[in-house]
């Protein structure tokens, strides 16, 4: 007899029929015994399979799948989804370990007779029930879930301590929020809620923090010419304003017209003035300005005004006209109204033919110039010639031939001998020469053309 497993692998020799008996007896209980083991090494291996669904060991062999079989590759048993065994409710039994003895060299006293108790087992010393191997899977499961539930654990206390510190701070602002209102009821109480009394709003504090800024003077001051000069064809007035109770205000104001005028009430000069964009203030109610006009704003030769003889007059809030441009530091002025700088224009003319006609007797023997002659709108050089155009042309050559003077063409014979109209107004250099030739080479030496310039006389 032989076989593959424990005792029952060696031959076995005959004795007697008791220890043949025993022997066979012995093999059975192993091979049981064997059989049981393989159960609960499967069962054991379901177990750990069971949480993937699928059996790790053979039930028929007791080898291991491999991952992802569906056969067994020791016996080709199908691999089965893992269940517990039905039969492993029942325990196992332990097997005895004492080792039997073979004694072949004295036989028993008696006959032996075969007995249904088991007899003890042979186990070999190399074999050893393990725990079921871990699969992979679950054991990196395990991590993964361990480091997932810290996470959530972390942003969890992140989140308490975040609403902790807001509901800390939310608590803190309603306490100031609550402690004002009552700082305020309390101070209404005590002033007895009169409006008038309550604390200045936050514009009104900061106007009372800042220095406060003297206030234009607005008082109507006299006002003295003690000067005029010409600047290029530009009259400058240097005037002196007088207001005692102006102290030592500034003078901010826009639309302030100045005129001028002489012992017969002329106009000699007027124009719109602008204050407020520079620093002028009064000294002990005094101030001094410098003040230009322009030749479409003045009426006046200036070597024939007298500062003495001139009355300066203010008045506020007064429209202008055009653009204004200062001169050499002086204010520039805007223009009044057309209209009225026209009829002053006109006015001007007339003075200014008066004034020249002794002057002018003076050419009826000697040779000078002529520079110009218009009339009332004539419509020559570009443009139609106005009272105001003819004056602003004779203070322009006036500035560059101080001699030159204005005169009526109809008064002399020069310019009606012919039976020509010599309604015109002719603007004569005021230049002697003994010749006609000494004139007209006057013109050329001037840069005037013979259309601008021409020797006359007015006999």
């Amino acid at each position: 007899m032989h076989g593959n497993d424990g005792a029952c692998g060696k031959a076995i020799v005959p004795s007697t029929l008791g220890t043949c008996v025993r022997t066979l007896d012995t093999c059975q209980g192993f091979l049981s015994l064997r059989e049981d083991f393989r159960k609960a090494r499967a069962f054991f291996a379901s177990v750990d399979g069971h949480e993937r669904g699928v059996a790790m060991f053979c039930e028929h062999c007791g080898s291991k799948f491999e991952d992802g079989g569906k056969f067994c590759t020791s016996c080709g048993a199908p691999r089965p989804v893992a269940q517990p065994p039905a039969d492993m409710t029942t325990p196992i039994p332990v097997p005895n370990t004492a080792q039997p003895s073979f004694d072949t060299a004295a036989p028993p006293a008696a006959e032996p007779h075969i007995t249904a108790d088991i007899p003890p087992v042979y186990v070999p010393q190399d074999f050893v029930v393990q725990d079921p191997p871990q699969s992979a899977e679950v054991a990196r499961k395990k991590p993964v879930w361990l480091f997932v539930t810290l996470a959530v654990l972390a942003l969890a206390l992140c989140a308490f301590v975040g609403w902790r510190m807001w509901s800390d701070s939310h608590a803190e602002s309603q306490a100031v929020a609550e402690f004002s209102k009552e700082t305020v009821e309390v101070d209404e109480k005590t002033d007895g809620g009169d409006s008038s009394d309550k604390a200045l709003s936050a514009t009104e504090k900061d106007k009372d923090t800042k220095k406060e800024e003297p206030q234009p003077c607005t008082a109507v001051p006299e006002l003295i010419t003690k000067q005029v000069r010409r600047d290029g064809s530009n009259l400058v007035a240097t005037v002196q304003w007088n207001a005692s109770s102006c102290e030592n205000a500034p003078l901010k104001s826009d639309g302030v017209q100045i005129v001028l005028t002489d012992s017969s009430n002329d106009t000699i000069a007027a124009g719109i003035f602008d204050f407020s964009k520079r620093d002028v203030s009064y000294k002990d109610g005094k101030l001094t300005t410098e003040l230009a006009f322009k030749p479409t704003q003045y009426w006046r030769a200036v070597t024939e005004l007298e500062p003495s003889r001139l009355d300066t007059s203010v008045k506020f809030d007064q429209e202008g006209f055009g653009r204004a441009a200062d001169v050499n530091g002086a204010f520039g002025a805007r223009d009044i109204d057309p209209s009225d700088a026209e009829r002053y224009a006109h006015l001007a003319l007339n003075w200014q033919l008066d004034h020249d006609k002794s002057t002018a007797s003076d050419f009826y023997s000697i040779y000078t110039t002529q520079l110009s002659s218009k009339r009332y709108d004539m419509d020559v050089e570009g443009k139609i010639w106005k009272y105001a155009d003819i004056y602003e042309h004779f203070l322009s050559l006036k500035s560059k031939h101080p001699q030159a003077l204005i005169v009526w063409g109809s008064d002399y014979p020069t310019y009606t001998k012919h039976g020509h109209d010599a309604s015109y107004y002719v603007i004569l250099s005021g230049e002697s020469f003994a010749s006609e030739t000494d004139a007209t080479n006057w013109c050329g030496a001037n840069g005037y053309t013979a259309n601008d310039c021409l020797a006359v006389d007015l006999k």
